[in-house]
């Protein structure tokens, strides 16, 4: 703008992360769960990170005031499940619901 206002926009695209052969480990398991969680294991998981967009606009009055918000929109809900897939033993194999929605967070 000018001296005194600034605006800015801002988009951070979604990453997504798909891992094959991982390496799990696992400490103080019960003995009667040893059998389903040895105490390593290959998995496999895929996992998609929100997109982000961001706007701000930020004025300044005096030397010593600057007046300034934000506006955030995260999508969230491309993060729907976490999932642990265990290939040589499916009986340990981890999934979890996450259900997330979308937000939107201002800040003045």
């Amino acid at each position: 703008f000018s001296e005194k206002g600034t605006a800015g926009l801002n988009y951070r695209s979604a990453v997504s992360f798909d891992m094959k052969d991982g390496d799990a480990a696992f400490t103080d398991i019960p003995s009667s769960f040893t059998d389903v969680y040895p105490s390593s294991l290959k998995f496999n998981t895929y996992l998609k990170c929100p997109s982000v967009i961001s706007a701000g606009i930020a004025t300044k009055f005096t030397s010593q005031l600057t007046i300034s918000a934000q506006f955030d929109y995260t999508t969230w809900s491309v993060f729907d499940s976490l999932n642990f897939v265990f290939p040589e033993n499916n009986g340990a194999d981890i999934r979890t619901g996450r259900h997330s929605k979308n937000s939107i967070f201002y800040l003045l």
